[in-house]
């Protein structure tokens, strides 16, 4: 995202969030990305669009799952697991959730910071991958676990990320809702704004993901409604 401004936390962010406004279409004025906060502008818009049409996506006969790929992984979520394929079977699973309760619902999946993570193709990149330690300041680590929820780059701390995080991109084809800021994440209970919460087993994931070192196609599908 070397082509947009990165910005700090809006100090208005202190007296009740980031507001919304008509010229964002209700949404919020700066996004929390990877890079840091950006304006929700037309700029960034762009960016999005053209990254998305980007983003590579396996031809059908370059699916992890085909035979002659066996040793490639992939992974998808169906709104209660998250599950690791690899050698044409499941060889790990997380129980995990995506969106809050009470809104983990397919006609959900647009509200932003309530829904559930749309259902597509995702990348999982390595790049991507943050650590609540190793990625930000002392400073930043005490602003995260100590800002009311409202300040540091973890803003609400490790209660709601965890230890670990992955930044989620939607795949070329994908509907994102006009969603961003999507990831898997760990924290101290289970409930997102629409990523994929692991809670506990994030490290493990994180742990077994690294180790793979290679980046995936995650597939989320829902099989009921509702769940």
């Amino acid at each position: 995202m070397t082509n947009l401004k990165s910005h700090p936390v809006p100090t208005y962010a202190a007296y009740g969030g980031v507001p919304t406004d008509a010229a964002y279409g209700g949404e919020p004025q700066y996004i929390a990305t990877p890079f840091g906060w950006v304006k929700n502008d037309a700029e960034y818009k762009k960016y999005m669009a053209q990254k998305q049409q980007e983003t590579p996506i396996p031809k059908d006969d370059e699916q992890p799952n085909r035979q002659q790929n066996q040793n490639n992984a992939y992974l998808d979520f169906n709104g209660r697991e998250l599950r690791w394929h690899q050698n044409n079977e499941v060889t790990n699973l997380w129980k995990a959730m995506s969106g809050q309760p009470n809104y983990q619902c397919k006609e959900y999946d647009s509200l932003k910071d309530k829904g559930p993570l749309p259902e597509g193709k995702w990348l999982v990149r390595q790049s991507q991958h943050q650590n609540f330690y190793k990625d930000q300041s002392k400073f930043d680590q005490f602003r995260s676990e100590y800002g009311f929820g409202i300040m540091g780059k973890w803003r609400g701390g490790k209660d709601s990320w965890g230890n670990n995080r992955i930044w989620l991109e939607p795949a070329q084809g994908t509907d994102n809702k006009d969603r961003a800021g999507l990831s898997i994440h760990g924290g101290k209970e289970y409930g997102s704004g629409g990523c994929i919460d692991l809670t506990d087993k994030m490290d493990e994931f994180t742990d077994k993901f690294k180790k793979y070192g290679r980046d995936m196609l995650l597939n989320v599908k829902y099989d009921k409604d509702c769940w």
